[in-house]
């Protein structure tokens, strides 16, 4: 960030050109012109899609909910994530992955 602060300074303040602070300081013209036209230093931060999932939309909230209850029992006695793909593929008709349903219950 010094040497962000010293080509501004330098090609802003000082008017010196380009080049010559490239030169100097041994980076590329170009990079030198970035960072003196540059006013914004915090990178952008890209916006998260949210996409429907039409499999795993209608047994997200039974997940949860054994999840929930689960939580409550002892380690020894909670389901694991193979165990509930194959509960909600004997009772609730699910026509998922293994995986996505591995993928939700790790998150």
């Amino acid at each position: 960030m010094a040497e962000v602060n010293y080509i501004r300074h330098e090609t802003n303040t000082k008017s010196r050109s380009y080049a010559e602070v490239a030169r100097q300081m041994g980076v590329d013209r170009r990079t030198v012109k970035k960072y003196s036209d540059m006013e914004e230093f915090n990178p952008e931060i890209p916006i998260r899609q949210k996409r429907i999932s039409p499999v795993m939309d209608p047994v997200k909230p039974i997940i949860d909910e054994w999840l929930l209850e689960d939580s409550k029992k002892k380690k020894k006695f909670r389901r694991t994530a193979k165990r509930i793909y194959d509960l909600l593929v004997e009772h609730h008709q699910f026509t998922g992955s293994d995986r996505s349903v591995r993928d939700y219950v790790s998150k």
